[in-house]
């Protein structure tokens, strides 16, 4: 391994341990900002070993396994696939953010088990708003602080009455109108908990400087030098 070998590691590994550091701090601080957690103290043991990783990516300069698939991520055919799923992705995500920000859509995911069957722990929900819900509509409405996805089993003059699928009796309150979040529109089984793990710091943070690295591991390969065929000589 000569110098600019070794200047060539180095600086990758100094590049890409930026970018996991800068991406753990951003999960941190969005954790605790959105979500609402207490605390949002730096797990220093994950960064490190997110560092240690960073050095052996760099290091590896895309050999063995890494270089096969950086291959065929960045194919032709495979890059179109990407960059259309992307497209698709990014579009949803941008009507489902101003739907959310004008207050008609909102997301969550459900962490009790009272929907069973219907719904199951670990579920990503998508609820709209609506003008009118009927008895059979499965809602998601405020009860003090919590916001609880139970189906309406009766329309009364006070509001409604609601009761879990997987609950024998119906819930001990009465459900105002006004406290209605909106009816569940679309159940993803299980894909909330994906996203859960997701924006833990250190997974965040590793799956972003996977990212970068795919698509900058060019720069700190050593360029080829093209030959020139020879001349002919008289």
């Amino acid at each position: 391994m000569n110098m600019s070998t070794i200047f060539r590691v180095v600086l990758a590994a100094i590049f890409y341990g930026a970018v996991f550091m800068a991406a753990y701090l951003f999960a941190t601080h969005v954790n605790a900002w959105v979500f609402n957690e207490e605390s949002s103290s730096i797990d220093w043991s994950a960064i490190q070993i997110g560092i240690t990783g960073t050095v052996c990516l760099a290091a590896s300069g895309g050999e063995g396994w890494l270089k096969k698939v950086y291959r065929v991520l960045r194919s032709s055919k495979m890059d179109t696939i990407i960059k259309v799923f992307l497209l698709v992705f990014n579009l949803l995500l941008i009507i489902f953010s101003c739907l959310q920000l004008a207050g008609v859509a909102y997301s969550g995911v459900v962490v009790s088990g009272s929907m069973t069957p219907t719904i199951t722990r670990g579920s990503f929900l998508i609820i709209v708003a609506g003008d009118h819900y009927k008895v059979g509509d499965v809602i998601a409405f405020y009860m003090g602080s919590k916001i609880i996805v139970h189906r309406i089993v009766s329309d009364t003059e006070f509001g409604f009455l609601t009761r879990g699928d997987a609950n024998p009796t119906i819930d001990p309150w009465v459900v105002p109108k006004e406290a209605v979040l909106g009816r569940v529109l679309v159940n993803l089984a299980a894909v909330g908990f994906a996203l859960m793990y997701l924006r833990l710091p250190p997974i965040f943070a590793s799956i972003i400087t996977f990212l970068v690295f795919f698509m900058t591991n060019d720069w700190f390969r050593p360029k080829k030098t093209k030959l020139l065929p020879p001349q002919a000589t008289d």
